[in-house]
């Protein structure tokens, strides 16, 4: 012993090299700048400036906002401490990580940054000066500070809000460009390109909030040293028709809740007529549904997350929207995906495959991988069949360590077999069902009937073997019944058969 009496506290201080860890997230300059400008919407904010100035490879930024600003006591008590719920419960305040999540993305964890608020209950201009550390202060600004509160502001009420300042690098502000230059060279230098990117980043993020009283202005410096700002404006997804939205209700433990769910098609005309570059170009990149949570865009172009398709030339002109605002759903801490280990989110995307399938996906069109289109298969046999269990990678023949894709329990005790592939059946995919068999034989568990599926056609051949196969018996004496199904014959697209 070292003297410690037990029980004892456990110190859970972060280290310093917590926030430079932090600071190594999977997030592009303009979803970090989002968590930003959420936070200025979240504290009621009527208008934003964003200010990127370029200096050699290097970017100081200026996020300000005339919203509410912080609480003196929540500069001290929360508005840094890890874990500690966001200080404006507002619509885009969800998980009050955003905060953190950005400073420590822009600044790598380790770097300087400012943070000015003023709020009318306090009546003073405060500060916090970065690096972000477990030592830090709230304290008044110098006169340099100062300055950084009324800079360049030309859209803000200075009365009230909040100022983010902090530098970055031109490789971190480029990301804004993956889409475009993802085979390219980088700008070496701020670039309208690279604000044009922004904008259109923003634009789309943001389109449910901007309108006549809500704007995001950019600001920066032009290569003639002349100060530009630039409005961002509302990008909406360019329909050929505006489609009604239907209502999807889901409950879950007696509660129950609507998302609403749009789908067309892309009108390419409106698209360039809208200077749209990086979304929304009829491409597989861009094909799929955006997924709207508390009035921003926080995922684009979703296909295989919502669907379990894998993306394919056939579903290029396939958009839509998906708009999810109860708090009930939730997402991952910087927003970049919806959590399916929530409830709500799990039984949506159920009802997203099972009832709202892409019309234009056709056994061409999608390729699935082996795992998607299981869980799809899956939760279909669930919901085909009532009280009964489709459990995933089952295993049998217990004394080998076999694993087969699914085991469908039937209410009344029997039990089908799936097979799932996500190509043409061969030959040797045959026997393999018959090794399943084989093994749920060797459990004392004889299937009723085992399936093999396949989104592509099976061939005359296969259809052969099966029928050889199906002429012989198991261990038990009995034969075997084996058929291949087409997996639209399952999820109810187009109803093929062998």
């Amino acid at each position: 012993m070292t003297g410690i009496t037990i029980p004892a506290d456990i110190d859970t201080t972060p280290e310093d090299r917590f926030y430079t860890e932090l600071g190594r997230q999977d997030l592009t300059f303009e979803q970090t700048l989002a968590e930003l400008i959420d936070n200025s919407i979240s504290a009621g904010s009527k208008n934003i400036e964003v200010h990127i100035f370029g200096e050699n490879d290097k970017v100081k930024l200026i996020i300000a906002d005339d919203g509410s600003g912080i609480l003196v006591s929540d500069l001290v008590n929360r508005i840094l401490r890890m874990g500690a719920p966001p200080t404006n419960p507002g619509s885009m305040n969800e998980h009050g990580f955003g905060l953190k999540n950005s400073i420590a993305r822009l600044t790598g964890g380790k770097e300087d940054f400012k943070l000015l608020t003023k709020n009318p209950t306090d009546k003073g201009l405060y500060i916090i000066r970065g690096p972000l550390s477990s030592r830090m202060k709230v304290e008044l600004p110098n006169k340099s500070e100062e300055k950084i509160w009324d800079s360049n502001i030309t859209q803000l009420n200075l009365e009230t809000g909040t100022r983010v300042y902090a530098e970055t690098n031109l490789i971190f502000l480029n990301t804004t460009l993956h889409k475009l230059y993802e085979r390219g060279p980088r700008p070496t230098k701020l670039e309208q390109k690279q604000i044009d990117a922004l904008k259109e980043h923003l634009g789309v993020f943001y389109r449910p909030w901007l309108d006549s009283t809500h704007k995001i202005f950019i600001k920066w410096v032009h290569d003639n040293g002349t100060l530009k700002s630039e409005e961002v404006k509302a990008l909406p997804i360019p329909y050929k028709r505006d489609p009604a939205p239907n209502r999807i209700s889901i409950s879950v433990n007696g509660k129950t809740c609507d998302v609403y769910y749009r789908v067309g098609d892309l009108d390419r005309d409106l698209s360039a007529k809208n200077g749209f570059k990086i979304y929304y170009q009829g491409n597989q990149r861009t094909q799929g549904i955006d997924v709207i949570f508390r009035k921003r865009v926080i995922l684009p172009h979703l296909l295989t997350e919502l669907f379990g398709l894998a993306r394919h030339n056939s579903l290029n002109s396939f958009i839509g929207d998906l708009t999810v605002e109860d708090p009930l759903f939730s997402t991952f801490n910087n927003k970049t995906g919806l959590d399916q280990n929530n409830p709500f989110v799990a039984k949506l995307l159920e009802e997203l495959i099972t009832r709202y399938m892409p019309q234009q996906a056709s056994s061409g069109a999608y390729d699935l991988r082996e795992s998607q289109l299981r869980k799809q298969i899956a939760s279909t046999l669930e919901k085909a069949t009532p009280n009964s269990s489709a459990q995933q990678n089952a295993p049998i023949w217990s004394r080998i360590g076999v694993i087969v894709d699914i085991i469908h329990q039937l209410p009344n005790g029997e039990e089908i077999l799936y097979e799932i592939k996500d190509e043409e059946i061969k030959p040797l995919d045959i026997y393999q069902v018959v090794m399943y068999w084989d093994g749920r034989v060797a459990d004392n568990k004889r299937p009723q009937i085992a399936r093999i599926v396949s989104p592509e056609d099976v061939s005359s051949k296969i259809k052969l073997l099966i029928k050889y196969v199906n002429q012989r018996k198991d261990a038990k004496g009995k034969p075997y019944k084996i058929e291949f199904v087409h997996a639209d014959e399952i999820l109810g697209i187009g109803k093929k058969k062998a």
